[in-house]
């Protein structure tokens, strides 16, 4: 029984050791940048149970871009959403998809074909070819007859 409350207490201290590290580090709470759909979730989970010594905290948080931090909560966390929830993510996951790929296609980056068939289709101007996207301002006009001139062989 004594030798219980002495791992009990040790455990405690460690437990209150990591949350004022936590507190420190994370003042305002655990709010990471880049957040990781529920696919990406289930293959951090999956990697990690099937080959724990290819795939620890690090070499995941490495691969997937997201700090160590954001893998052990990850791994440690053992909630899983009900069907109702489960759509409900869906849901809101393809909807954030639509809108990064609406920002991505109107700088000019061509979207996968899943969200072309949702209409999301990039300016017209960048299926012209590349010399003709471009117009000559008076500026670039002048430049180009100026370089023109430069690489002229024929007065040599």
């Amino acid at each position: 029984m004594e030798e219980r409350e002495e791992i009990s207490s040790r455990t405690s201290k460690h437990w209150k050791a990591q949350k004022a590290a936590l507190k420190a580090k994370f003042p305002d709470g655990w709010q990471p940048r880049k957040k990781l759909s529920p696919d990406a979730l289930a293959g951090i989970r999956a990697l990690h149970t099937q080959f724990p010594d290819q795939f620890p905290s690090k070499v995941l948080a490495e691969k997937f871009k997201v700090s160590p931090e954001a893998i052990r909560r990850i791994l440690k966390s053992k909630w899983t959403p009900n069907e109702e929830q489960e759509l409900e993510r869906q849901e809101r996951w393809f909807k954030r998809g639509k809108q990064v790929w609406s920002r991505w296609a109107q700088l000019g980056i061509k979207p996968p074909t899943k969200w072309r068939r949702e209409g999301i289709v990039r300016d017209p101007i960048w299926n012209q070819k590349k010399g003709d996207r471009q117009q000559k301002g008076p500026r670039r006009a002048a430049t180009a007859d100026a370089h023109d001139g430069l690489f002229d062989r024929s007065e040599s």
